[in-house]
């Protein structure tokens, strides 16, 4: 069950810790199949929360009740560095982007070449 004061609240980038709920994520392949995109649930204290990041069309990620949409579904491509990858949305094609430390993230069009604000450590 959602809680509907989360609905629509900013996914913001911030450093991995086990103090900090803000920070707990867990993904779930879509169907069993990664290739068919990951999910990313929001989990305080490992407490599952039914919201998803979700990019509702706008290049701005944000928590929307889970449903399996392509619009909360990301699909890992990997980089050239080993163990990074970046993460792609299957409704928009576009790939997830940090702002910065306490920065919201955003989706943007894939460029040439990926910076490191567009790869992720986390795997699928």
């Amino acid at each position: 069950m959602c809680s509907s004061d989360l609905i629509n609240n900013k996914v913001i980038g911030w450093t991995d810790s086990t103090s900090d709920a803000a920070t707990d994520w867990f993904q779930l392949p879509y169907g069993g199949n990664p290739a068919s995109g990951v999910m990313f649930v929001f989990a305080p204290r490992g407490a599952i929360s039914g919201m998803c990041a979700a990019d509702p069309g706008n290049n701005k990620v944000v928590l929307r009740p889970c449903n399996g949409s392509n619009w909360q579904r990301w699909v890992a491509t990997s980089t050239s560095f080993t163990g990074f990858y970046t993460w792609t949305n299957r409704a928009t094609h576009k790939i997830l982007q940090s702002n910065g430390k306490g920065g919201q993230l955003t989706t943007v069009t894939p460029p040439a070449k990926f910076p490191g604000n567009q790869q992720w450590a986390f795997t699928h």
